[in-house]
């Protein structure tokens, strides 16, 4: 249930930047971490803007059943190639497996990994 609600919420924000609101729903949702459409929807592996990094990235670690739920939902962006993550992650396991996988998307140059180990 919880992977269809981030593919709806994936699919809604290129929506949003195909109908030309990106802004509009930018600024309704400001802490929304799938909407990564601020140069138009990246819709194949060639589109190598920040945007289209950024969205790839999101798309690859939300649909990655391998990783702990709450780990796919760290925040990303992307200036230059560059992937930054931060946000916390359950163990070093995890966090090792999540930058894995963002060094494999197309696009990324390097990752800079903020992301933090939950305490509990």
């Amino acid at each position: 249930m919880k992977q269809a609600l981030v593919f709806i919420a994936l699919a809604l924000a290129c929506h949003s930047c195909k109908s030309g609101n990106a802004n509009n729903y930018n600024n309704q949702n400001p802490n929304n971490t799938y909407n990564s459409c601020s140069g138009g929807c990246p819709n194949n592996d060639s589109d190598y803007s920040d945007s289209g990094i950024t969205y790839r990235v999101k798309q690859a670690l939300v649909t990655d059943g391998s990783l702990a739920a709450g780990s796919r939902f760290v925040s990303v962006s992307t200036t230059n190639g560059v992937v930054t993550l931060s946000g916390t992650v359950a163990n070093s396991s995890e966090m090792s497996a999540i930058v894995r996988k963002v060094k494999g998307v197309n696009g990324v140059r390097s990752v800079n990994n903020q992301m933090t180990i939950s305490n509990s």
